[in-house]
């Protein structure tokens, strides 16, 4: 893109663009950057004009579309547009703005009231097949990256990252291999949303759960359905080099199934900020943070959100393991949910008759006790396997639609 440049790399965010989100983000060059006869730059997604035959400064537009300087004229700084569909240009003379200025994004979004559609008890019914969503991109929609490789690349290989200090309760120092998703549309300096993803193989769709979350999150930020999101997938924790083949390991277990905040801890106050947020631009609201996980990934997920609310509303659990938690504080997981205050989350559950011993019924009796204190959850019974969890391949971009409906950046 000639004269306007972003990237998006893994140790170097160099931002030069913004998008217009619905808090007001603005894009503006640098005052002094020169744009080249012709260039053309991305504004929220939609596409500005382009400057004229030497304009300096950039285009700063709340509207889709901003125009850029006339041809044959020097603007000595940015074209300023108006609000709505399309923002002015400079006019004949080159006349603009009075310079360029650093990008500015809001740091929240917006939780509308998603109303109560999908919440509640359903029935999903074989045979079960993989969603559209999940196999394939479609009406266009743009390919994101997953580890800086377009989504879809096969036997993609994580990233690795050593903790920093030894794991409580195991004493080992772990290794955590991870893959990092960036949507297309992602533009450095402009906050997406994030997602965490618990037993990361499983939903990268390099092994047979074929959860295709890349996918799945390409297709619907694209149609709208949910917002521009950073990806993250983060397998358990493993001594030397950190490999886990997707198996059930006991240092899976230590980490995922025991009760209390310590993973969560980890999560958020090493990991992400060590691998995400160094990096990308991420709202400050927690409305606009999710997690997700299956079996024991899911109550991982579970409890990141229940023991840290303040940073995770949004939680999408797969068979979570219940009934491998134990008291924490003289308090069982579920029997904590109807004593406690309400929390603001979301939480999606899956279960069914199929699933290993007594797993439908504490997920059953985890969603009556969400049911009782009016949170917003949906509990879908099936009866695929534990694993390979068919009826999560397909209901998963139908659960994805719910959970982040009513949020805007």
């Amino acid at each position: 893109m000639a004269g306007m440049s972003f990237c998006v790399t893994r140790g170097s965010v160099v931002a030069a663009t913004c998008c217009a989100l619905a808090l007001g983000c603005s894009s503006k060059s640098d005052a002094g950057s020169p744009n080249t006869a012709g260039s053309s730059s991305t504004l929220g997604g939609q596409s500005s004009g382009g400057a004229g035959a030497s304009a300096v400064g950039g285009a700063d537009g709340a509207g889709q579309s901003a125009g850029g300087a006339s041809a044959g004229s020097v603007a000595s700084g940015g074209a300023t547009g108006s609000a709505g569909d399309s923002g002015g240009g400079a006019g004949a003379s080159g006349a603009g703005g009075t310079g360029g200025a650093t990008p500015t994004c809001g740091m929240t979004g917006t939780q509308a009231d998603p109303g109560t559609d999908g919440d509640g008890k359903m029935q999903i019914s074989a045979p079960y097949t993989p969603a559209p969503e999940s196999t394939m991109h479609l009406n266009g929609a743009p390919v994101g990256k997953l580890n800086g490789m377009p989504v879809g690349t096969t036997n993609l290989p994580p990233l690795l990252y050593a903790a920093k200090e030894a794991y409580p309760g195991l004493n080992k120092m772990l290794s955590y291999e991870y893959w990092i998703y960036v949507p297309a549309q992602y533009q450095a300096g402009c906050p997406a949303a994030l997602m965490v993803f618990q037993d990361g193989i499983h939903f990268v769709g390099t092994d047979d759960a074929k959860i295709n979350a890349p996918t799945v999150m390409d297709n619907l930020i694209a149609s709208g359905d949910m917002p521009v999101t950073i990806g993250l997938f983060i397998n358990p924790g493993e001594p030397g080099n950190g490999h886990y083949d997707g198996s059930e390991q006991p240092n899976r277990s230590q980490q995922y199934d025991t009760n209390s905040p310590v993973y969560s801890t980890f999560l958020i106050d090493e990991f992400i900020p060590a691998i995400v947020t160094k990096d990308y631009a991420i709202v400050t609201d927690p409305d606009g943070w999710s997690t997700s996980g299956h079996s024991s990934g899911g109550i991982a997920a579970f409890m990141t959100g229940w023991y840290r609310p303040e940073k995770f509303h949004k939680l999408l659990t797969l068979d979570a393991s219940f009934p491998n938690t134990e008291n924490y504080m003289g308090m069982s997981l579920i029997g904590s949910i109807g004593s406690s205050a309400m929390k603001p989350l979301r939480v999606y559950l899956m279960s069914g008759p199929n699933d290993l011993d007594g797993w439908l019924s504490a997920n059953t009796s985890a969603a009556t006790a969400l049911a009782g204190k009016g949170y917003h959850y949906e509990f879908r019974t099936e009866d695929s396997a534990h694993y390979p969890p068919l009826a999560a391949q397909q209901d998963f971009p139908t659960a994805m639609r719910w959970m982040w409906r009513g949020y805007k950046l």
